[in-house]
């Protein structure tokens, strides 16, 4: 909450939302088009698929791994 209150007195956004500042609040709580940019990635989620491209394309492979929630609440 500390972060989003930062957030927020940083930008001219009233703290107040409502339907007069809707878009305000939507402009600056939701990400821009360049924080999305990963998005337009061509991410794979089958790895041997995956193996097959970057072999076939010479491009190196890069695995996402990670042990637990990524919540934290393992």
């Amino acid at each position: 909450m500390p972060v989003l209150a930062a957030v927020l007195a940083l930008s001219q956004v009233p703290i107040i939302p409502g339907p007069e500042n809707f878009r305000e609040w939507q402009r600056t709580l939701l990400p821009s088009q360049a924080e999305s940019r990963f998005e337009n990635y061509g991410w794979r989620n089958d790895l041997g698929s995956a193996l097959e491209e970057a072999k076939r394309l010479g491009r190196p492979l890069l695995i996402w791994a990670m042990n637990g929630d990524p919540m934290g609440c393992t």
